[in-house]
């Protein structure tokens, strides 16, 4: 992956709320968010330089709140797969 461009990595977090909180952890460079047209359906997307060694923590308002984590790369939307192994604690996915 050529450093100079943006990592085609983008994780998306399927949010009850507005007021929710997300986090990353393991990144020299700040991640970009986007918040997409309302048409979308999707609430954010955060677009990271690089996706090695990092992690994401999403707090939700509620722990009940239903929560789906996707990674998608260069082929777009369309070929979103679902991220395995996001634990939950409470209010909390890692």
């Amino acid at each position: 992956m050529k450093k100079s461009a943006l990592s085609l990595f983008a994780a998306f977090v399927a949010m009850a709320s507005a007021h929710a909180q997300v986090s990353f952890t393991g990144t020299d460079k700040p991640p970009v968010d986007d918040t997409p047209a309302a048409s979308t359906g999707l609430n954010h997307i955060y677009v990271l330089h690089s996706a090695a060694s990092v992690g994401m923590t999403y707090t939700a308002q509620s722990p009940t709140a239903t929560v789906t984590w996707y990674s998608y790369g260069s082929q777009g939307g369309g070929y979103a797969t679902q991220v395995e192994g996001v634990a939950r604690n409470g209010s909390v996915t890692t």
